[in-house]
């Protein structure tokens, strides 16, 4: 999947098959953010939309082409492959905020845990969750500009297990081995 158009005038989300070898687009109704689409349950994608100081979300029905408000207050999003458990963040310095996918597609519910950024963090720049949603990975972003990627585990309290190295990156993109 991706996102097509100007992200702030005709935005689509463009769906790939490659099976196939077919695709085709849903027109979205409204700007979307600079953040990546994000499954949220086997035919439902969310994709983030509304201006930094007051994000907001678009969920799009994969199978019907309908689209209808989702959840607000998220700027990036992660889901597990089993689509199962969802991290959210704010703008800026906030917590990631790890729960069930479903209680967030319902608006709140419990909290399976709360990510504090690291004291010289200014933001999240991509986070991703493992196959069953038990690991996190987070790119943040410091105020010079550099990248620190932490790895943090749910099995030791969702304690930081691990910083891979990113020296020099300008940015990053996370994904987990399957």
């Amino acid at each position: 999947m991706a996102l097509g158009g100007a992200l702030d005038a005709d935005p689509r989300l463009t769906l790939i098959d490659p099976s196939v070898g077919s695709a085709f687009e849903i027109e979205l109704d409204q700007p979307v953010a600079a953040a990546p689409p994000t499954w949220v349950g086997d035919d439902m994608i969310a994709v983030v939309t509304g201006p930094d100081d007051a994000p907001t979300s678009l969920l799009v029905d994969t199978t019907t082409g309908d689209v209808t408000p989702g959840p607000s207050g998220a700027r990036l999003l992660a889901t597990s492959a089993d689509g199962r458990t969802l991290a959210a963040t704010e703008p800026g310095d906030e917590p990631v905020i790890v729960r069930s996918t479903t209680a967030w597609l319902e608006g709140g519910g419990a909290i399976v845990a709360s990510i504090t950024p690291p004291d010289d963090a200014v933001a999240a720049t991509s986070m991703a969750l493992d196959a069953t949603g038990d690991r996190l990975a987070v790119a943040w972003l410091d105020a010079g500009g550099a990248i620190r990627i932490e790895c943090y585990d749910g099995s030791m309290d969702w304690r930081r297990v691990a910083g891979p190295s990113a020296d020099d990156a300008a940015g990053a993109v996370l994904a987990w081995f399957r």
